[in-house]
């Protein structure tokens, strides 16, 4: 029997189907170009190729002021689909569609959300954020305050030590299982870094081990290279919204009043209407600090549609239930052999016993997962 909370979220397209149906009607008597140019007039169907796209919009606004474009056909193409996307898919994305939520009543009171009633949260690419947090970490007066952790993934295996490094790619990451041995220089460093520490302190607990006070600050800088100790300021993807959080904790520490001011100038920038100038201002404020752009998509837009009075009622819900149930027929379980490997190989080894994952999937202390399981140290499933 299915459940229901005390309210549901509607999605919806940024444009009605009758938009896309009146466009197909009037092919007839126009031409496939002009109803183009003529929905793409409106505003926020031209902002929603920009979100999407931003190097699709210069072309786009070059078409659209009446230039004739090599593969001009190709851009009329691909401008039909993100019309079809924007007028009839629901999922969430951009300006091409977004969510509204709704209650339950005794009476449905249903109308669709307009662009009227549209409300948008703009937001910094979180390979940007990454990008931010790598140039403050390598200023040198943030770099000494900061603390460090260990890396979130490490584990035991035997003798070593093994954790997931993740290496940059001209576009994109990628991730393996690093494996160092364990020593006592190591584990005082680590051991010392759960309840966070600076660089300074990790380096004196190796001097009062006897260790020369350049090779031990040359240590942890290895450390931190080879991603087995970890800055503070790694992004999140839940709690607060992170740039709020690293603008305060920069904030408070010592001499950073342009590392602040400049993190609050990026924000204030978020709260522009107009997108285009949004992502022209973290653009900018990313180059004038010889921060490259690690993507062409610098911001993430989601969209809301305010709309307080939606209700569905009780005879809405039962024939939806009713018919949902119908459907339940055809959710059949999907099949994934590795998977029912993994978990006969998991009970056959361990039974009842709780062992962390990370251990779990090692692929010589563990079971592995997967065909790759015997490609060794470096395969992360």
């Amino acid at each position: 029997m299915i459940q229901r909370h005390d309210f549901f979220v509607l999605r919806q397209p940024a444009f009605p189907i009758s938009t896309l149906t009146r466009f197909y009607d009037q092919l007839a008597t126009h031409s496939f170009d002009d109803l183009l140019r003529q929905h793409y007039q409106n505003p926020l169907a031209q902002e929603a190729i920009f979100t999407a796209s931003p190097t699709l919009y210069e072309r786009f606004q070059r078409w659209l002021a009446g230039e004739v474009l090599p593969e001009q056909t190709k851009l009329l193409l691909t401008l039909h689909k993100y019309l079809i996307r924007m007028c009839s898919r629901a999922t969430p994305y951009g300006l091409f569609a977004g969510c509204t939520m709704g209650r339950f009543g005794d009476q449905s009171v249903y109308r669709a959300g307009t662009s009227a009633t549209l409300r948008t949260h703009s937001r910094i690419d979180m390979d940007c954020l990454l990008a931010i947090g790598r140039w403050l970490t390598s200023l040198p007066h943030l770099r000494a305050q900061l603390k460090l952790y260990p890396n979130t993934s490490l584990y035991s295996a035997g003798a070593s030590l093994r954790y997931v490094e993740q290496q940059w790619e001209t576009d994109h990451r990628n991730y393996f299982i690093s494996a160092v041995e364990a020593d006592q220089y190591l584990t005082t460093v680590l051991t010392a870094a759960r309840t966070g520490s600076t660089i300074g302190e990790l380096a004196t607990l190796l001097t009062d081990l006897q260790t020369d006070a350049d090779e031990a600050a040359d240590f942890i800088e290895q450390l931190i290279d080879s991603q087995l100790l970890v800055f503070e300021t790694e992004p999140t993807v839940t709690g607060r919204p992170y740039l709020d959080w690293l603008t305060e904790r920069i904030a408070s520490l010592a001499d950073t009043g342009p590392e602040v001011t400049a993190l609050q100038t990026l924000m204030n920038g978020l709260q522009q209407g107009d997108r285009r100038q949004t992502y022209s201002h973290i653009r900018q404020w990313l180059l004038d600090r010889q921060i490259s752009p690690p993507t062409s998509d610098l911001m993430q837009v989601d969209s809301f549609f305010d709309n307080p009075t939606l209700q569905l009622g009780e005879r809405a819900i039962q024939h939806l239930q009713r018919d949902l149930e119908k459907l339940l027929l055809l959710n059949q379980p999907a099949v994934c052999p590795d998977l029912d490997e993994f978990k006969r190989r998991f009970y056959n080894r361990y039974e009842d016993e709780g062992i962390p994952l990370t251990l779990a999937l090692d692929q010589e202390f563990g079971i592995g997962y997967g065909s790759g399981s015997t490609l060794g140290v470096g395969y992360a499933p």
